[in-house]
């Protein structure tokens, strides 16, 4: 993962942390607020999971594609030596 993905990162999970502390200084007897501060808190949790999933994902493609275009221009190297 690269520092530019950590800070778009870092700055989703400090905008939604943020709102979070807002509505949860609102909240102090409010049930039904709590039971939204609870889903957001669990949304925030999977956003994070399935963001650095994401980028993983997306490097693990980026080094595979590398790799075959290379193994690519080796084998066409290859038979052009050959013919």
């Amino acid at each position: 993962m690269s520092i530019k993905d950590d800070l778009l990162i870092s700055a989703d999970l400090n905008n939604l942390y943020w709102v979070i502390g807002e509505l949860a200084k609102k909240a102090k007897e409010d049930n039904d607020l709590i039971k939204v501060l609870l889903q957001l808190e669990q949304f925030v949790e999977t956003h994070k999971t399935r963001t650095r999933d994401m980028v993983t994902y997306r490097d693990t493609i980026e080094r595979a594609r590398n790799e075959y275009r290379s193994l690519k221009l080796k084998y066409d190297g290859t038979v052009e030596a050959l013919n």
